[in-house]
């Protein structure tokens, strides 16, 4: 049960929320974010498309939910 990362879905949601809100931990939480992906990708976790798909399925999520509000 590994596709997509749950994880780097998760990590990049909460990224583009602290965008929003305090964008400079945002920022920060975005590089960590990041890290978090490359790190089940290079620790061999999860393949590129586990956690490829799960950040942009948090980020789709987020924009969706932007938009309509």
């Amino acid at each position: 049960n590994t596709f997509p990362s749950g994880h780097a879905a998760a990590a990049v949601a909460v990224a583009l929320e602290l965008m929003g809100v305090v964008p400079l931990a945002g920022a920060v939480y975005l590089l960590l974010a990041i890290s978090i992906m490359a790190g089940a990708f290079f620790g061999r976790y999860h393949y590129a498309a586990d956690v490829l798909i799960g950040g942009a399925i948090a980020a789709i999520n987020f924009v969706a939910v932007t938009m309509l509000t």
